[in-house]
């Protein structure tokens, strides 16, 4: 094994630039099987919740390819926050009460073209921001014609005009 520890630079102070490629390499397949078994939705980016893997996962696996740290125990870790990505993806698919805890629900904005000043307030959006939902799906720029508009548990704002 002796061959290895040189090769990966675990008894290294500071990996080169060959041990920081192999490194790489070899996380970037066992990353994909990974991604196999966890599901391609931990990747997914769809809510917030879906966003926190990959930005902890990217921070992990960084740092395992330019540090000396063992890949082994690296991985290890990057397979348990997948799995428990899974997981809470499960329950949150199987209770509607767990998908409020840890996804959120979507935030009334506008009901029946009345705007709901205190959503507003409390999510930080603007009448300018629901006005640029609104070119962008191509809708008229019109509040009063909305019949809905919320603040999804993605972060979009989604609007239903009236007929």
């Amino acid at each position: 094994m002796e061959w290895w520890h040189e090769l990966v630079g675990y008894n290294d102070e500071q990996l080169t630039a060959y041990q920081m490629i192999i490194r790489a390499i070899i996380i970037f397949f066992i990353f994909l099987l990974f991604i196999r078994i966890a599901g391609t939705r931990t990747l997914g980016n769809k809510t917030i919740f879906d966003q926190i893997i990959p930005l902890i996962l990217g921070a992990i696996l960084g740092r395992a390819i330019v540090t000396p740290q063992p890949i082994p125990a690296t991985l290890g870790v990057v397979l348990v926050l997948m799995l428990l990505h899974r997981l809470v993806a499960w329950l949150t698919f199987r209770t509607h009460a767990a998908g409020y805890i840890i996804k959120g629900k979507p935030l009334p904005l506008v009901r029946n073209g009345e705007i709901q000043w205190e959503n507003l307030k409390r999510s930080h959006i603007t009448v300018h921001d629901i006005q640029e939902t609104m070119r962008l799906q191509g809708h008229e720029v019109k509040i009063e014609k909305i019949k809905e508009c919320h603040l999804e548990r993605s972060g979009k704002i989604s609007v239903i005009m009236t007929e």
